[in-house]
């Protein structure tokens, strides 16, 4: 391989270097945000499903009848939600921890490949 088709190369993986770092940097970032929110739906669904009012929903003198019926209803419903908002974020953070392996793993390739040319001159 000739000294300038040598340099291109290095000059091109050397910038592939760089964008696969930065996306990957930026993954992370991403990562450790949905990590925050996962926590804070999970402490807020145990709050809720720890309520004891929202438990006995059904109380003499507060909430009897049709209205208890529906706010026994909602609360269901609003814990399913968060139930699934949890798990969605439970996967999120195990894609995006795949991907970060997958640009890992890419930019040793390219520095292991780098490092190849760089010495096959030597």
């Amino acid at each position: 391989m000739n000294d300038i088709v040598k340099q291109a190369r290095l000059r091109d993986i050397s910038i592939k270097i760089i964008q696969y770092s930065s996306a990957k940097s930026e993954i992370e970032s991403i990562k450790r945000d949905c990590a925050k929110e996962h926590e804070n739906w999970k402490t807020d669904f145990n709050r809720l499903a720890n309520s004891r009012e929202l438990s006995e929903v059904k109380r003499k003198n507060v909430f009897e009848g049709n209205m208890a019926d529906i706010l026994h209803r909602e609360v269901g419903d609003a814990i399913s939600q968060i139930k699934k908002g949890v798990a969605g974020a439970e996967t999120l953070e195990s894609v995006l921890g795949i991907q970060i392996k997958k640009l890992e793993g890419k930019i040793q390739d390219l520095k292991a490949e780098k490092q190849r040319l760089e010495q096959s001159s030597v």
